[in-house]
């Protein structure tokens, strides 16, 4: 019921594996840097890092899905879980995203665009 402000920076790198012409396995590792700063006081501030495997298929030209898990570790506390992920539109435009993850305790839905050039 309280209200919170966060701000999280990550550095990472990921590697992409073809199992198919139309898919691939991503293997990602990042540093995390974390601070958080609630109304109620206490604000704090850690590093920890992530770790994220999952596969990624095209369904279709204007079309990608992809399923994974994840492993978060920060304020000495370490989450996994996973996470489902649609991108669809043109490659060569915009391109609207649907990405849910699921950690634990905590869930959470991002809705995007983004573009290729």
């Amino acid at each position: 019921d309280d209200d919170a402000d966060g701000t999280q920076t990550s550095l990472g790198f990921l590697y992409h594996k073809p199992y198919s012409t139309t898919g691939d396995i991503v293997l990602g590792l990042a540093y995390l840097e974390t601070e958080l700063d609630p109304d109620f006081g206490n604000a704090t501030d850690d590093t920890g890092n992530s770790l994220s495997l999952e596969i990624r298929n095209m369904t279709s030209p204007q079309t990608e899905i992809s399923v994974g898990l994840n492993r978060v570790d920060i304020f000495g506390d370490a989450e996994s879980g996973y996470h489902f992920g649609v991108v669809s539109g043109s490659r060569e435009g915009f391109q609207f995203v649907l990405r849910y993850i699921d950690r634990d305790d905590i869930g959470s839905l991002t809705l995007g665009l983004r573009s290729g050039f």
